[in-house]
């Protein structure tokens, strides 16, 4: 992968540049430098695979990929790459699709920039960055400690309490009533904190002009957040006066107004636009609260409506390109894109690439559902994700006059793997432990794209099916922050990677029949709602799970949208 230093350089320079900056030194925009410090190993993984597949004219895919070559940044190649690449965009991408790229510049700063085609086929580009609210201080830990650690940990915490559990396991330790409630007590609470770590950094770090910018729809009186760096000081030198007298103010505001009864406390907040309804009830150091909150424009009116989360674009799909630390975070559950069509791609490269060899501006690669394929419980462990997953196949199979091959209850031989995930518009499904790392290893999977390219859809519904780690990361403890030289990967990448146009997979380790429900929904919409793409169906089974959070946030898509064949 590309060195952690030049990445740090890239990212700093996007930030000493600002939003519309040029860099007098080659002409760099902010834009292409943040696009050319993520992805950089996997897009040189996906080059490596288009050499083997000799049906692919290499030449018309090199010049993509010459914008990972830093040491040809001054000879005039990078340019020309970038210009490939947006010229490659506009050729092929939907005016539906757009592209958000994110990652965390060594000032603790987040950094933001999005790609999208208009109807006209105008392509825009834009870049911004989140300052922490709470400090607004140059110090390197902000975002991190604030967004991605308390994610570490909490899934730390959830796998700590499942490792080694399956069901025998869990019949002999949760026999008695009392055992199971604890077991569950913990677990809802493990759920609670996560969707808490998740308001929280929306409420902090997500501004409407943030929101506009992953969504596209305006929002009225949005602002984009100044951040080259010589504004930066001066930002925060002048916030951290403004807070100051704000704090002063509000002190004086509470001050006089526990001197008032609590009957015209509440007729304040009703001038305020509050209803009868929500004061009701309120003690006089909640209608305090709720008075100085509205007042400083902090708590937005009860009849105020998000101008970002009540449009909704049937169409519309996100691509979320994000950095080594960044991909951790499950970016769907914020509620600007709660049942939004999402989905992770390892560079933009990749959505090229399919798209080109489609050979069609057509923005879905079609799944053939009679060219299913599945393996369920290889272990021989999990009966009751057999006996939740094996009828709905069967049904689903019947329905459509499909003939369906499986390997229930053992490990699949090599050949079935390799038929299954070599399948043109084909679909494997996988219902067991893990990624299926026994059956179907990284080395094999590799060694498969070898000598001829993935080309079904693959669903892995195990636990930690979807995660990506970094080589740096092995063994260290979920507060440790070092250097990620490497990027991650994962299974699902080696998937991406081998040619595979989606793969859905889980970012943690999971309960087993809470991920059984979500694999149900999936499919049955999947295959029996004709004309939703597969990142849609992956979005709307989230409601099914229990555990809407510690579950139902795990399940990921990546790739590019697939859609079922009429």
């Amino acid at each position: 992968g590309a060195p952690s230093f030049t990445r740090d350089i890239l990212r700093s320079l996007v930030l000493l540049l600002g939003p519309s900056g040029t860099s007098p030194i080659h002409e760099f925009t902010a834009f292409e430098l943040l696009f050319a410090s993520v992805g950089r190993s996997p897009s040189l993984k996906i080059q490596r695979s288009l050499d083997n597949q000799k049906e692919c004219k290499i030449a018309e895919f090199t010049s993509l990929f010459d914008i990972f070559d830093f040491t040809r940044l001054g000879d005039g190649s990078f340019k020309e790459s970038v210009e490939k690449i947006l010229q490659c965009t506009r050729d092929c991408f939907p005016s539906e699709w757009r592209v958000i790229i994110s990652a965390i510049c060594p000032t603790g700063d987040l950094l933001f920039a999005s790609v999208s085609l208009d109807a006209s086929k105008t392509l825009s580009t834009n870049v911004t960055c989140i300052v922490s609210q709470d400090t607004k201080a140059l110090t390197s830990d902000d975002i991190y400690d604030s967004i991605v650690l308390p994610i570490d940990r909490l899934v730390h915490r959830s796998e700590s309490q499942l490792n080694g559990l399956d069901e025998h396991k869990a019949k002999e330790n949760f026999s008695s009533d009392a055992a199971k409630r604890e077991w569950w007590a913990q677990r809802n609470e493990i759920d609670r904190q996560m969707q808490e770590i998740i308001e929280d950094t929306e409420t902090n770090f997500f501004s409407d002009h943030v929101k506009q910018l992953f969504c596209g729809e305006t929002v009225e009186d949005s602002q984009p957040v100044s951040f080259n760096l010589a504004s930066k000081f001066e930002e925060v030198a002048m916030e951290t006066t403004a807070q100051h007298e704000t704090e002063q103010s509000e002190l004086e505001q509470r001050d006089e107004l526990r001197k008032k009864t609590v009957p015209i406390l509440k007729e304040k907040l009703l001038d305020l636009g509050f209803t009868k309804k929500e004061a009701r009830g309120m003690r006089k150091a909640d209608l305090i609260n709720a008075i100085v909150a509205k007042s400083s424009g902090n708590r937005p009116s009860p009849k105020h409506k998000n101008p970002v989360a009540n449009h909704s674009h049937r169409n519309q799909h996100i691509l979320l390109l994000l950095d080594e630390n960044l991909q951790r975070f499950p970016f769907e559950a914020f509620s600007f894109l709660r049942g939004k069509a999402v989905s992770r791609i390892p560079s933009l490269q990749f959505a090229l690439v399919h798209l080109r060899q489609q050979k069609t501006k057509n923005s879905n690669i079609f799944v053939d559902g009679s060219k299913t394929s599945f393996v369920v419980d290889p272990e021989s462990n999990l009966q009751n994700t057999a006996k939740t997953i094996l009828p709905l196949f069967q049904e689903l199979a019947e329905k459509n006059g499909w003939d369906w091959s499986g390997v229930v209850g053992k490990q699949p031989t090599e050949e079935f793997v390799e038929d299954a995930v070599s399948s043109n518009g084909g679909l494997f499904l996988y219902c067991g432990h893990g990624g299926g790392s026994l059956p179907t290893s990284r080395a094999k999977i590799e060694s498969l794209a070898g000598r001829s390219p993935l080309k079904s859809v693959i669903i892995l519904m195990g636990c930690s099916s979807g995660k990506l780690s970094s080589i740096n990361r092995k063994g260290l403890a979920t507060e440790q922050r070092v250097p990620i030289v490497f990027d991650p990967e994962g299974i699902a990448l080696t998937y991406l990677c081998g040619g595979a146009p989606s793969v859905v997979g889980n970012l943690w380790d999971v309960t087993d029949r809470d991920i059984d429900r979500y694999c149900k929904m999936l499919l049955e919409n999947f295959m029996g709602k004709r004309g939703m793409t597969l990142p849609q169906c992956v979005a709307e089974a989230r409601q099914s799970c229990k555990l809407k959070f510690i579950v139902g946030l795990a399940p990921v898509c990546y790739g590019i949208p697939t859609i079922l064949k009429d």
